[in-house]
């Protein structure tokens, strides 16, 4: 029991980080990494608020999630994401003035990254790309800030044709930061995510 608990706590921390991360992102009209990145982007073109996107776009991952990686870790990572659906719904009523690009870029991107790492350390994913990224480094040994960035290359191009040259590069700037967070703690979340899988 404790250690579920401490394994939830662990998994909240992360969640809330990942949300704060997202929003500073939003707020300085930058797209970010990953399924949030994207579901970013595309609410500008799709008026869909960006809980029900997040959503629709984890879909076919967690199908392979549930296919390669087992129905716990599945489970686990689905609540890693409404939790970070409802966080980020609840922060977007906080009433907070528009923030630098510069700082949506650095510390927006820093702070999905790290969230990011803390939810891979509570042996989960935050859906999306992540998934796709802990499936590849488990078959494959393949780095997941790497495999990462290179979906995010996709939101980045997307980024540039919606929000101008200069958010664009900031955008890749957030994304890379994000990145290379991740791949900083790749060991890290090599034996996590093993232990998960096992389980």
């Amino acid at each position: 029991m404790g250690t579920s608990m401490k394994r939830f706590g662990l998994n909240l921390i992360g969640c809330f980080v990942l949300a704060v991360g997202i929003q500073l992102t939003n707020l300085a009209d930058l797209a970010t990494s990953g399924a949030a990145g994207l579901s970013l982007t595309l609410i500008e073109l799709i008026d869909l608020p960006f809980p029900v996107m997040f959503f629709i776009i984890n879909l076919p991952f967690f199908i392979l999630a549930l296919w390669k990686l087992g129905v716990s870790y599945t489970l686990h990572s689905l609540l890693s994401v409404t939790l970070v659906t409802g966080i980020s719904a609840g922060l977007q009523t906080i009433p907070i003035q528009d923030i630098s690009v510069y700082s949506g870029s650095l510390l927006g991107g820093f702070l999905v990254g790290a969230g990011a790492v803390v939810i891979f350390l509570s042996q989960s994913s935050m859906g999306g790309a992540t998934i796709l990224a802990v499936y590849l480094q488990q078959k494959n040994a393949i780095d997941p800030g790497k495999v990462i960035f290179g979906f995010d290359l996709m939101v980045a191009s997307i980024s540039f044709l919606l929000l101008g040259v200069q958010n664009g590069f900031l955008t890749i700037v957030n994304i890379f930061v994000c990145s290379l967070v991740i791949s900083l703690s790749k060991k890290a979340i090599h034996t996590s995510t093993r232990q998960a899988v096992r389980a």
